[in-house]
């Protein structure tokens, strides 16, 4: 220990409250350094798994598409992992009371959708191949018809098309037409007509809550069953997560330029990323924490130096005692 270890310790221990204090005053510094930085990322974290819970664990989304665009998708080096949701086609469900929503939209899902989607059950369990179908609970509660658990059920499923033979997609409203008649009633026209092209036969294997990727104006309940059957052409929609959230802009941008798809971002999960459009709650969280730790670096800065300080101040004083005495500066 040389002579500068030895005056220190010696000046710490000759005055112990300050010392003590100052001691105190840099822990304090530190932890609420610490605990700032991790309120900031626990926020993060819980909105990143809140929001996943919530609509799904993806970034972008790429609708109305086939199935070589979904393979090239699934082998940009940009995509993480892939999944999609495929159209086989609209049932009608009879005895709806739900004039807006009169169909059954059967769609299939992989198994990367079940995994990163979120899908509520509230009765069965979730279908294992395509044989299988999973009922949403609104089709009770809002069209007013009814499913048994284990129930076999037989649909004519087929093509949603208009007059002039377009394809209508689950995106779309029903194309009707209103008119008030007499009675000061609105009369509802359909515009469209359901292309029936095959029978189906499916067992209800459970029940699951509305789905937050079926639109309120959709004008098919979704009905879920497992790959493995032949969907409607262009039917797939496409979900994708990202190695790297700031690539998804720029992606999204890019396919948009192709013109040929249709394709939307998870904006509220992304802006926990930071890297949305939407981004200010993030802006804000960390211009928050940036301004704590600013005015705790500053506070324990000024303990510091002040302890500094007064430590200078005294010993000045001593030499300046000692000096005006006579006696030499240190004995």
């Amino acid at each position: 220990m040389n002579i500068f270890h030895r005056f220190s310790l010696k000046c710490l221990i000759g005055n112990k409250t300050r010392t003590f204090v100052t001691i105190v005053g840099i822990i304090l510094s530190t932890a609420m350094i610490t605990a700032v930085t991790t309120i900031v990322t626990s926020i993060q974290a819980y909105g990143i798994a809140y929001e996943s819970k919530r609509s799904g664990d993806w970034f972008l989304n790429v609708k109305q598409t086939d199935a070589k665009q979904y393979f090239s998708l699934r082998e940009d080096e940009r995509v993480k992992e892939a999944f999609c949701l495929s159209c086989i086609g609209y049932a009608d469900l009879e005895g709806c009371i739900n004039d807006y929503k009169p169909y059954l939209c059967i769609q299939a899902m992989d198994t990367g959708f079940t995994e990163h989607m979120p899908i509520e059950l509230t009765d069965g369990r979730m279908p294992e191949n395509g044989n299988e179908i999973l009922i949403p609970n609104h089709v009770f509660e809002d069209g007013g018809v009814s499913f048994e658990l284990g129930e076999t059920v037989i649909f004519d499923v087929g093509y949603r098309e208009t007059e002039d033979g377009e394809l209508l997609w689950q995106e779309q409203k029903l194309f009707v037409e209103e008119n008030a008649n007499a009675k000061e009633e609105t009369e509802i026209v359909s515009l469209e007509h359901l292309n029936v092209r095959e029978e189906k036969t499916y067992t209800v294997v459970g029940f699951y809550n509305r789905p937050h990727f079926e639109n309120y104006y959709s004008p098919g309940y979704t009905v879920l069953t497992m790959e493995s059957q032949e969907v409607i052409p262009g039917s797939y929609n496409v979900y994708l997560t990202l190695k790297r959230p700031s690539d998804a802009i720029s992606m999204m941008r890019e396919i948009s330029g192709q013109g040929a798809f249709q394709i939307a971002s998870n904006n509220a999960l992304l802006r926990f990323y930071g890297v949305s459009a939407r981004s200010d709650f993030m802006m804000v969280l960390y211009g928050m924490g940036g301004i704590l730790i600013v005015i705790i670096v500053l506070g324990s800065v000024a303990l510091i130096y002040n302890a500094f300080a007064i430590s200078i101040s005294e010993r000045t004083n001593s030499l300046a005692y000692f000096r005006l005495l006579g006696r030499p500066a240190g004995r």
